[in-house]
């Protein structure tokens, strides 16, 4: 039997509640979507099939702000989200890599990032600030509490395995960065009031941040990657508005790696904090219709995976992640034998949450031999393609 998504096809609605938006305090706050009983952490995984299959799951109840245009989900529960095994790493991939190195290129020649002290908050496995310190000859300082060491992890880098607090208002840093850690975190205008507090040591310093872009996560294009990790969702609009309330100056706001994400830079300022935005009346009717959309798009590649796989055929989906895990809680495979591949090495021998699905190397597909492969992020197919093709796969692909 197909499953269903559990979602509330309700659209854009005022729900008549007195919450004050979190960003600007606005009160004109409209609910549009709805999905219960999700896992509530794809960064995370299990090392126990059972542990896997008794993780936290929770609810998404997914509102608007139409003053600043911040999305964020209301049921979001923090104490369902752990940073201290947190793995998400992508610089496995040759097309991440690039991404990478294209970016700290821009940001060494841009702030001129020669022999400069750079913070990194929230730098996972410390890839992204090694890349800018080795570039520009910098010494950084890494802060999170998942941090897992690189193997070519170099003198002129500390890293400290803990949250981002007062305390390292001692190591201002000439440029600080922090990606993908804010649409994870509770209270936004708290977080980024304690960055900017803890950079007045340092006033010329410059802001780099990075989020997932709500354009373009809400216009059909990746229904799969609405999680219960993501707490909040910035539009340009929104993430201006913080920054300004905050006290920074944004000095712009662009789409990259292709569209998902939002790269954001700022310098601290001493403004008044105010920031008006107008209502965005189109991206209002995209939220509205965004429940519908979500349930056609799941449909439609439930339709898709019948035709294929009518019958059972052994399946391996390669990736993970988010949309992983949203696709196995929502479409039947119709797989005789299913196996999940990922080419991050910590996620190996892991399970995914709820499903308990062990995770494997993409080398342990040239003996499971699957007839089809799902490729769970358009963003890596060719190289996927690519590589599975060196190990002999010769089934069908199918990209999500």
């Amino acid at each position: 039997m197909k499953k269903e998504p559990d979602i509330d096809p309700r659209g854009i609605q005022s729900d008549g509640s007195p919450e004050a938006c979190p960003v600007c305090s606005g009160g004109d706050i409209l609910e549009f979507f709805c999905l219960r009983g999700v896992p509530t952490q794809d960064g995370a995984m299990w090392p126990t099939r059972n542990e896997a299959l008794h993780a936290p799951v929770g609810d998404i109840v997914l509102v608007y702000c139409r003053s600043c245009q911040y999305i964020w989900n209301r049921a979001h529960d923090a104490g369902h989200i752990t940073f201290d095994r947190y793995d998400f790493s992508m610089q496995s991939s040759p097309a991440f890599q690039h991404f990478v190195h294209n970016l700290s290129r821009r940001l060494v020649s841009t702030y001129h990032l020669q022999g400069k002290m750079i913070v990194d908050i929230g730098c996972g496995d410390g890839h992204f600030l090694g890349t800018l310190c080795r570039m520009g000859g910098n010494t950084g300082l890494g802060i999170d509490p998942g941090h897992t060491p690189q193997r070519d992890g170099s003198s002129d880098v500390h890293y400290v395995k803990e949250y981002y607090s007062d305390r390292h208002a001692a190591h201002p840093g000439d440029f600080v960065s922090c990606r993908h850690v804010l649409n994870a975190i509770s209270d936004p205008v708290g977080f980024t009031t304690l960055i900017r507090r803890t950079m007045n040591g340092n006033t010329r310093s410059t802001f780099y941040m990075e989020v997932p872009n709500a354009a373009c996560n809400f216009d059909g294009t990746l229904v799969w990657n609405v999680a219960y990790e993501h707490r909040s969702w910035f539009t340009a609009a929104s993430i201006r508005a913080l920054l300004s309330r905050t006290g920074f100056r944004v000095i712009g706001v662009r789409p990259t790696w292709g569209g998902e994400y939002l790269s954001v830079e700022a310098v601290p300022s001493a403004g008044d904090g105010k920031r008006h935005t107008r209502p965005d009346r189109k991206f209002e009717r995209t939220l509205a219709a965004f429940a519908g959309t979500y349930e056609r798009k799941v449909r439609s590649v439930q339709k898709k995976l019948d035709s294929i796989s009518r019958g059972g055929i052994r399946t391996a989906i390669w990736g993970a992640g988010a949309r992983a895990l949203t696709l196995l809680s929502v479409c039947d495979l119709h797989a005789s034998a299913l196996r999940i591949v990922d080419i991050n090495p910590r996620r190996q021998g892991m399970h995914l949450p709820r499903s308990g699905y062990r995770v494997w190397a993409p080398e342990s597909l040239r003996e499971f031999r699957p007839d089809l492969v799902i490729i769970s992020n358009p963003r890596f197919a060719p190289e996927i393609r690519s590589q599975a093709r060196a190990l002999g796969i010769k089934g069908r692909f199918f990209v999500l």
